[in-house]
């Protein structure tokens, strides 16, 4: 009963517009709870320096945060990738807004071996990943660098670079934040925004989506 619980409640959907480049492997936990008072296994965002592009392995994911809740096969760009998920989800709390559930997922990506992407977000209070969508405004394309964006922003849910996105100099940056509801399948709220910065690391490009209602 656990484990079919577990199963329906992340659902994957291969093709998505919030995610328009690279496999677009959208990750949505959807509140089945039913009788359970959670699923997956619970886990900790790993540190910066653990997850390292181009450098880090997924045997050395594994080591460190254990069995996966799920592993996958996908392609970007002509390139075979080796997909990592772990997730976690509670049932419904206060804590986590009216009518939603609590959650949190990391997706990590590699592509010959080594880390091509990493995604995180909760709606946990203690690691939360919700962003001030009014600051968007303040970031100028081909002025503003990396440091500037980490300063408007904070610190990215998730970074990315080539296979996962089709120009090989860039580097993508990913704020995201979802809410659940306690029953169903589908997300209540969820907005995301990707960054994209050229081969100096000035900010090239951005798009900005929300969709639901909090």
């Amino acid at each position: 009963m656990f484990s079919r619980i577990q199963d329906m409640f992340f659902e994957v959907n291969w093709r998505s517009s919030i995610l328009p480049t690279g496999p677009a492997l959208l990750l949505t936990l959807g509140g089945i709870l039913l009788s359970a008072c959670s699923a997956g296994t619970n886990f900790e965002r790993p540190s910066a320096d653990a997850i390292v592009l181009g450098k880090t392995t997924p045997d050395q994911i594994t080591k460190t945060m254990g069995k996966p809740w799920k592993k996958l096969a996908t392609e970007s760009n002509g390139k075979k990738l080796e997909v990592i998920i772990y997730s976690y989800a509670e049932e419904y709390s206060p804590v986590g807004g009216p009518n939603a559930a609590l959650g949190r997922t990391i997706q990590l990506t590699f592509a010959d071996g080594r880390l091509a992407g990493h995604e995180f977000f909760s709606s946990f209070k203690n690691d939360h990943t919700d962003f001030d969508v009014s600051r968007i405004k303040e970031i100028r394309k081909s002025a503003h660098s990396t440091e500037d964006v980490l300063h408007i922003l904070g610190a990215p849910t998730g970074q990315q670079v080539y296979p996962l996105i089709d120009d090989a100099e860039q580097l993508r940056w990913s704020y995201r934040y979802q809410q659940i509801p306690p029953r169903g399948i589908k997300v209540q709220y969820v907005k995301i925004l990707h960054i994209y910065f050229d081969k100096n690391r000035k900010v090239k490009n951005l798009n900005f989506e929300e969709k639901g209602k909090r």
